[in-house]
């Protein structure tokens, strides 16, 4: 008689690994198997965080998986500078990827691509993939495979990036992550370099841009960041690693949960619409799951949908700002909006990463002098 599982994560990216170790980590006697459609976790991310995005009785679990932790950030847009003194995070792919594989050993399978899901007569289903002959059987299952396409174009900015981990040939004497420097030229939309210090010579150096498209010149990209780095006085000895992205920004309500099946992360299309990462809602949705749920499907099904409940109203707001930075503003003043919101009391700005800005926030950051002209502001409101 063949096994059956108790539970099936599909997708072994950042929502995959986490939901397996902090379901694995709570319960080690549940049978949960990870299947991943390529031959290793994670693929080739950062993920960075804030504080305030870890909810209350996440930290048993996710504070291990931390690859490192700042005490501090810096902003620095052409007439304003800031340090706010408030913990950020890191996830390096190549860590989470080995703290899973060492967790869940031969419960996890590389790849293999679902093709299907079937029930059976007897209520389980039957889980079909690429490169593993016989259908594996389950109580239940929860997919968490990354992005969807965005059919329509028109629905979405774009928040993309090609970044650089370099090895310098001296210390770069950063204590702080840069996380925004808009002290560059403006174009392709809103631009900023990203600078996160790994060690006294190692640095990840990212060009982000907030476009109305998601091409990439990723070669001439790479040239910016060289001479970012020549400009600050890092030699650079080696590049260790590339990375580059385009993450949707919605500017209309996304689809959540849209296949019928459970969804988590990026899949879901429950993600900050403003910043593009999914780690805040996921963080949320697990810590849920944990405490909310039996994993029978009904049950995923009905925690997920309390929480999108819970936060739509959140999420709205968001897509409204998005609104404001893709239809109304120009390229080269977009910058303006973020220069003005970066003068805000701090946890007013840690509630907006988070997704959790309170009615009088929203009230606070679409009053007083407007960043964009009234009458696009208007056009904006009304949507793509």
């Amino acid at each position: 008689m063949r096994q059956v599982l108790d539970f099936v994560i599909i997708g072994g990216g950042l929502a995959g690994c986490l939901t397996f170790q902090a379901l694995k980590r709570q319960n080690p006697r549940l049978n949960i198997h990870l299947f991943e459609k390529n031959a290793r976790l994670c693929g080739n991310h950062t993920w960075c965080f804030h504080d305030s995005d870890i909810p209350v009785g996440a930290d048993t679990w996710l504070r291990p998986l931390i690859s490192k932790t700042w005490t501090e950030q810096e902003v620095h847009f052409p007439e304003y500078s800031r340090t706010l003194a408030a913990p950020y995070h890191c996830l390096r792919a190549e860590d989470l990827d080995r703290s899973t594989q060492e967790l869940a050993g031969e419960a996890l399978h590389l790849n293999a691509e679902l093709e299907k899901v079937t029930e059976t007569p007897e209520g389980l289903h039957e889980l079909h993939f690429k490169g593993i002959a016989e259908p594996i059987l389950a109580h239940s299952y929860l997919l968490a495979r990354g992005w969807k396409p965005i059919e329509d174009p028109k629905t979405a900015g774009w928040q993309k990036f090609v970044g650089l981990e370099v090895k310098l040939k001296a210390p770069h004497g950063l204590s702080r992550v840069i996380l925004k420097d808009v002290r560059i030229p403006q174009i392709d939309g809103y631009r900023f370099f990203y600078v996160l210090p790994f060690s006294p010579t190692e640095l990840l150096i990212e060009d982000t841009y907030y476009s109305n498209h998601a091409g990439l010149k990723i070669e001439r990209i790479e040239k910016e960041v060289l001479a970012y780095a020549q400009k600050n006085g890092w030699e650079i000895a080696e590049i260790q690693r590339r990375e580059s992205g385009a993450l949707p920004l919605f500017l209309t309500m996304p689809e959540i949960q849209s296949s019928g099946s459970p969804e988590i992360g990026a899949e879901s299309m429950f993600v900050h619409p403003v910043t593009g990462y999914s780690t805040p809602m996921t963080l949320r949705m697990i810590q849920s799951l944990l405490e909310k749920s039996n994993l029978t499907l009904p049950s995923l099904k009905k925690v997920f949908r309390k929480n999108w409940e819970r936060e739509k109203s959140k999420i709205q707001y968001l897509i409204l700002l998005n609104r404001m930075m893709f239809l109304a503003a120009k390229n080269e003043t977009r910058y303006k909006i973020l220069e003005r919101f970066y003068t805000f009391p701090e946890p007013m700005i840690d509630r907006f990463y988070s997704g959790n800005l309170t009615w009088y926030d929203r009230v606070r950051i679409l009053t007083g002098k407007p960043p964009v002209p009234i009458a696009d502001a208007v056009r904006a409101l009304r949507g793509p």
